[in-house]
């Protein structure tokens, strides 16, 4: 029948109602043909208050604009006519894309040449577990999608390829079975505000899945509800940005960034900030990704690991800050012990974990901040270095708080083919009963300088102690008549001179030394049939420099050897009294 009347939604250009092309919004009858005949007149239509019952996908490949009153719904029934092209089929309510072709990166492109951009508005879309999809959308630039979205098979929105500049705004999706919002690859600067998805009744898989080459995807605001994943980010996703956001009642992992190193690249950064994240395992479970998370709240059985967070190879970075965990979760592992579960072969990389403030329940110490670095070149669970920070409630009448600060790094050395640890080396900062002390954290084995590295002066209000313990000594002798005349002759040796840097630096205002040459002390020993380097009074270290500068232990091409000698002075100066 043809159309009688004219109205001015029915100028080209001008917003159609459905309702003028013979759409009635009952609930019952179908109103396919009249929403695709609006469509095709307009390419911008709107759905008064009412239920719009559709069997077919609504396809447009041209930038159009599809708005309707806050109550009003498009509702898919069955037997729903799924969209054909050639080898591929698509059941969605609403798509938008170049009709020749579909999942093809060569496919044109929507709205590059356009003055606008798609547009869905804030109406709703019942997909009734008939349809995969409430809106398709691919290779549509900057599209709008407002719209609600209840009860799709698959995804209540598909973010499919390059639709960069996507905004998703504030919709409510609703008992989807595989998503609520899908991304799909290089869907780059998408924005999701507010979303609110909530897998019931149906529970939902992924909440929001960004799969493939998606760059500078921002999500704020709003909540991820009864689902199995909340964020799922995968397959060389570049940074994401989370923030505010409410993922609660999460079957496994609030978010999860997973990635195949194969390619030799990691995922991410994805931040996460100030959001909340209760989940039945670990509230972040990350392969092969780089994730900043910081000023969140965690409530997290951690089932599977004991922590809050998880990885299983040490190419996956944390940075962990100002984060908070209720009470009724497992508080962070002191070691990050699931973290450092490391089984990659794969360790050209660094590693670090932040661990977050604790509150001080106890007299042993409790790690504030760590930093760990893993660089073993087969064995990578093997720590190279770390820095630790670390604080203790002392309790008693004064309510003693003391502090630590540990340095740590390990020497390896390769042994049947793994490389094992042969002992760390570390300097240790904190209050020893009443005394506040600098320390190393081992006993008698570790040097303050070394011969090619000097300390330039040292200040201290009284001097250094030795060790004169006879329990720790042995072979106790008087010295030998030849061994006091090297002291005689020592003793006549000693001159006064001037240091050669001192002499650059000031020139004849360089002060005056008073001592001995090491290489006369050297000889005196030769003299009388003695080596000088049996006696600990005389030094002699060489070592290696490259040509930039870097030192080393051993020679190699392109090395030039140094050695420089010197003396202990408290030992020469007790060889000397000696012979007085």
């Amino acid at each position: 029948m043809a159309l009688t009347k004219a109205t001015n939604r029915m100028i080209s250009g001008a917003q159609a109602n459905v309702l003028d092309y013979g759409a009635t919004g009952d609930g019952v009858t179908d109103d396919t043909v009249a929403i695709k005949a609006a469509l095709a007149a307009t390419g911008n239509i709107y759905f008064p208050t009412g239920t719009y019952i559709v069997t077919e996908v609504i396809h447009s490949n041209t930038v159009v604009f599809i708005d309707g009153a806050v109550d009003a719904v498009v509702k898919a029934k069955a037997p729903f006519t799924v969209k054909t092209i050639g080898a591929s089929t698509l059941s969605s309510v609403f798509s938008i894309f170049d009709d020749g072709v579909f999942h093809d990166i060569s496919g044109t492109r929507l709205g590059a040449e356009m003055e606008s951009s798609p547009k869905i508005g804030n109406f709703t879309i019942d997909c009734d577990k008939v349809c995969d999809f409430g809106v398709y959308i691919e290779r549509v630039e900057y599209a709008t999608i407002e719209c609600d979205v209840y009860s799709a098979l698959d995804s209540g929105i598909r973010v499919d390829l390059y639709c960069w500049g996507t905004s998703l705004v504030g919709n409510k999706i609703q008992d989807c079975v595989t998503s609520g919002i899908y991304l799909d690859t290089a869907a780059n600067a998408v924005k999701i505000d507010r979303p609110e998805i909530w897998g019931y009744p149906t529970r939902t898989t992924y909440g929001i899945i960004s799969y493939g080459n998606n760059n500078g995807v921002e999500i704020s605001g709003g909540l991820v509800e009864r689902v199995d994943y909340g964020l799922y980010v995968n397959f060389r996703s570049g940074p994401h940005t989370v923030s505010g956001l409410d993922f609660e009642d999460i079957t496994y992992n609030a978010v999860k960034i997973n990635h195949d190193y194969s390619e030799g690249r990691m995922s991410g950064p994805l931040i996460i900030d100030g959001c909340y994240l209760s989940s039945s395992e670990e509230a972040v479970h990350n392969t092969y990704g780089y994730v900043d998370i910081r000023g969140c709240r965690m409530r997290s059985g951690a089932t599977t690991s004991g922590s809050h967070f998880h990885s299983a190879n040490n190419l996956s970075v944390f940075l962990s800050r100002d984060n908070l965990y209720d009470s009724g979760g497992v508080q962070l592992a002191e070691d990050l012990s699931a973290c450092d579960s490391i089984t990659s072969t794969n360790t050209d990389h660094l590693k670090y974990q932040i661990i977050n403030k604790k509150a001080l329940t106890s007299a042993s110490y409790v790690s504030g901040y760590r930093l760990k670095n893993y660089l073993s070149s087969n064995q990578p669970d093997i720590l190279s270095s770390s820095l630790e920070f670390q604080s203790s409630s002392q309790g008693g009448s004064g309510n003693l708080h003391t502090g630590k600060a540990i340095l740590t790094v390990n020497q390896t050395h390769t042994s049947g083919g793994t490389d094992q640890t042969t002992g760390p080396v570390g300097l240790e900062v904190h209050a020893i009963g009443s005394t506040l002390a600098v320390l190393p954290s081992t006993d008698n084995n570790i040097d303050l300088g070394t011969a090619a590295n000097r300390w330039s002066e040292i200040f201290a209000g009284t001097g250094t102690i030795n060790t004169s313990d006879a329990n720790e000594k042995q072979q106790v002798e008087a010295l030998s008549a030849a061994e006091k005349r090297v002291a005689v002759s020592i003793k006549a040796g000693i001159k006064k001179f001037k240091f050669n840097d001192a002499v650059e630096a000031k020139g004849d205002k360089a002060r005056i030394h008073i001592g001995v040459i090491a290489q006369d002390v050297k000889a005196m020993f030769e003299v009388e049939g003695l080596d000088a380097s049996d006696y600990a009074i005389f030094c002699s270290d060489t070592w290696w420099v490259d040509s930039e500068g870097e030192v080393y232990q051993e020679a190699a091409e392109g090395r030039v050897e140094k050695t420089r000698l010197g003396v202990r002075y408290e030992e020469l100066l007790a060889f000397i009294i000696s012979t007085l």
